[in-house]
């Protein structure tokens, strides 16, 4: 008998609407491993500088408890355009363990533009559902204005049995009558 096994949510994630995700075969991550470690031994300075960078980015992942990690992704994003300029900075100085550790060590800009750059996206995030419920409220409010006039010229036209209230009611009474 094929179907959903009892106790397993029959195939779906945790919220019971989405896809379980399966972990990958240990075939892959061993390929995973084995395939990324000539790239991380060769630009290992830029994975070190990349990696300090990016803390403040870690420190909100592993803090964030929304399934799909919203304030996490929006803190990587900017925290990321705050790494660029030290990133472009050892590249340009050659990419070697000294010049990483003199950009990390000696070059405050390093620290500063990605903290600075995980709290504009800390910013953002916090920012926008208020600007968000803003613009809704007043878009609504313009929609319901402008149903309003629609209807009032209904109402010139028609009487006032198209607003539907009781004095339509009434109307259809008295008109049921007159039958």
């Amino acid at each position: 008998m094929a179907g959903p096994r009892p106790g397993r949510g029959g195939g779906q994630g945790a919220a019971g609407g989405g896809r379980s995700v399966e972990p990958l075969p240990v075939w892959m991550k061993l390929f995973l491993i084995v395939s990324l470690a000539p790239l991380i031994a060769v630009l290992f300075p830029t994975f070190m500088l990349v990696g300090l960078g990016l803390l403040p980015t870690l420190a909100v992942y592993l803090f964030d408890k929304r399934r799909n990690k919203s304030f996490a992704i929006t803190v990587a994003l900017t925290n990321i355009c705050g790494v660029l300029p030290s990133l472009a900075n050892l590249w340009e100085r050659g990419q070697t363990m000294q010049a990483a550790n003199a950009i990390v060590a000696g070059d405050p800009l390093f620290w500063l533009l990605p903290l600075c750059a995980a709290g504009v996206g800390w910013l953002i995030f916090m920012g926008m559902p208020p600007i968000i419920a803003a613009y809704y409220e007043t878009s609504t409010q313009a929609r319901i204005r402008t149903l309003m006039l629609k209807q009032q010229g209904l109402v010139e036209t028609w009487g006032d049995e198209v607003r539907g209230d009781d004095v339509g009611a009434e109307g259809a009474e008295s008109a049921a009558g007159n039958d």
